[in-house]
């Protein structure tokens, strides 16, 4: 099979054509009117987004992955929706938000004429999430799928026309459709093999910028989990979102090994925090 290299143009008309107008439609008044997820800051928001950003990660560690894999079996979901429903129970205890909208990414081949043609497509898909303090962890993540679902058959649909149905910006900033972006990262363990040549995979690369005020990333692999947060240094600090990540730990050990948990019991602070309070 011939691969071929299409210009960004005729790859758009593709697009285009393949995603219908209702579908755009349909996704649109599910997400109008709907404030974008947005953590209250550590510092005060600038008037202009810099888009200077830094990045933390962490491994959740073989113990914590292995409940992930098992709630995930239990509860018929992937691992990456039970990590998802984790953060989101997060972002709603620091957003005071029960509605909002969030952003995730999918591979933006739907379409069958871009078989063999090398590029990269991935297109944001704009979420409608609900987070009932009432519910438990299990009713949450059943909500979660089929959120996600609908979101999922609307993937044709391009990110910037979703964003012009809304009438919001598509860049993160001011009257942002999706101002945090939490996505499923499959990064292969090891780099590429190709006769001749030596590579090696450099997986943390900080490029000291950011699109989103928090963009999250989630790579489940079997033995093991990683979440990677690249942040806007100008509203948030390192200190915050490790802490962040401390807390989104906890609420997994709680939530996976009873997942019917009431949301609002859940903690929103780690245990290092709470023994500071105490």
């Amino acid at each position: 099979q011939v691969l071929e290299a299409v210009p960004e143009k005729i790859l758009r008309n593709i697009s285009l054509h393949d995603s219908r107008d209702d579908l755009r439609e349909e996704q649109s008044q599910k997400i109008k009117g709907l404030p974008a997820l947005r953590l209250a800051p550590d510092k005060r928001r600038p008037p202009r987004n810099s888009h200077s950003g830094d990045e933390i990660y962490m491994w959740l560690g073989e113990e914590r992955n292995t409940q992930i894999r098992e709630c995930a079996k239990e509860l018929k979901a992937s691992p990456f929706i039970i990590t998802l429903a984790a953060l989101l129970v997060l972002a709603q205890g620091q957003s005071g938000e029960s509605e909002f909208v969030f952003g995730t990414s999918s591979a933006g081949r739907s379409s069958q004429r871009l078989t063999g043609v090398v590029g990269f497509f991935v297109n944001i898909l704009a979420v409608a999430a609900s987070v009932s303090i009432s519910d438990t962890f299990e009713q949450m993540v059943s909500k979660l799928k089929s959120s996600l679902g609908e979101a999922l058959e609307n993937s044709s649909a391009p990110f910037d026309e979703v964003v012009k149905q809304v009438g919001a910006s598509g860049d993160g900033t001011g009257n942002a459709l999706v101002a945090v972006v939490i996505q499923q990262d499959n990064t292969p363990r090891s780099a590429f093999s190709f006769a001749g040549c030596q590579t090696t995979l450099e997986d943390n690369v900080n490029s000291h910028s950011s699109k989103y005020e928090l963009l999250i990333s989630v790579r489940n692999q079997a033995d093991d989990t990683r979440i990677h947060v690249q942040y806007d240094s100008d509203l948030f600090t390192s200190k915050r979102i490790a802490s962040l990540l401390e807390s989104l730990d906890n609420i997994l050990e709680i939530t996976c090994r009873n997942p019917n948990t009431i949301i609002s019991n859940l903690p929103l602070i780690s245990p290092k925090e709470e023994g500071l309070i105490a």
